[in-house]
């Protein structure tokens, strides 16, 4: 009998239930944007108590729902965290009862700790353009402005779609239901030139191809290029008026750069349109 009631405690210790809603909101954010910090999450969280978000924090860190990086040498820093082992375990039982949660995806879990710091930090920056979109949507039409916005995480598996994925695709509605919609592309610092060319020419083909001009039945959305910055966005701007005469094709490209989002938040005078 003694042997059974340990065994019985074993199973309750590893069994899976469903958390409180606030912690659950948590793993999900931290599904689909990779990685986030405790300012970022204390906003999306809409909770201006940062003592309770980081209780809830270190306990789904303690219990590897979430992975916690922390850096000493920059002790300023917030800490920042991306899914942990039993985050996937999480997701994966109560997929069926969740929205929108890809399987596939979740075995990343593996990598997300493999990558560099500065990749990390330029993936957790799309966290910050989406909080900024919030801000300038709660200003369109006094509030009645809605944002729908999907990152590269929930983009996985759309028919349709861009091959890769964009790092987000978001669309903004007016009151009177008008709506304009956007690829959002982020360059890393140390992008090397080919990738840059292969991430902006796709959409070149993609439109060529009229794949979204066919099947999604609205207009083919603007293209977001967020640059690392000045120098990278004045090499891209070149490449892209280049193109533009090769291929005798002009797309709406507008770019961008973090220090200019960091500055003024997401709003129509931050981006430069390429012409």
């Amino acid at each position: 009998m003694e042997k059974l009631n340990t065994l019985n405690k074993t199973l309750h210790k590893t069994e899976l239930i469903r958390l409180k809603s606030n912690l659950e909101e948590i793993i999900i954010y931290i599904y689909r944007f990779r990685y986030l910090n405790r300012p970022q999450l204390q906003k999306l969280l809409n909770h201006k108590y940062r003592s309770y978000i980081l209780e809830w924090l270190n306990k789904l860190s303690e219990q590897k729902y979430l992975k916690k990086y922390y850096n000493p040498q920059f002790a300023g820093e917030p800490s920042y965290y991306s899914l942990g082992t039993v985050g996937r375990k999480y997701l994966m039982r109560f997929a069926s009862e969740l929205k929108d949660i890809n399987i596939s995806e979740l075995d990343r879990v593996w990598r997300e700790g493999g990558y560099s710091e500065p990749f990390h930090k330029h993936t957790m920056f799309l966290g910050y353009i989406y909080l900024a979109l919030i801000e300038l949507v709660a200003k369109v039409d006094e509030g009645q402005g809605k944002l729908k916005f999907f990152t590269q995480t929930d983009l996985k598996g759309v028919e349709y779609l861009i091959n890769r994925e964009p790092d987000a695709y978001f669309f903004i509605e007016d009151k009177n239901k008008k709506s304009k919609r956007y690829f959002l592309e982020m360059v890393q610092e140390h992008a090397r030139w080919k990738d840059i060319q292969s991430k902006v020419g796709k959409y070149f083909t993609y439109f060529k191809k009229k794949i979204w001009q066919d099947n999604m039945k609205t207009e083919f959305p603007e293209i977001i290029i967020v640059c690392s910055n000045y120098h990278q966005k004045n090499g891209i701007n070149r490449h892209l008026l280049e193109q533009f005469k090769r291929r005798r094709l002009e797309l709406p490209f507008y770019l961008t750069t973090k220090i200019e989002i960091k500055s003024q938040g997401m709003n129509g005078q931050i981006l430069h349109k390429v012409e």
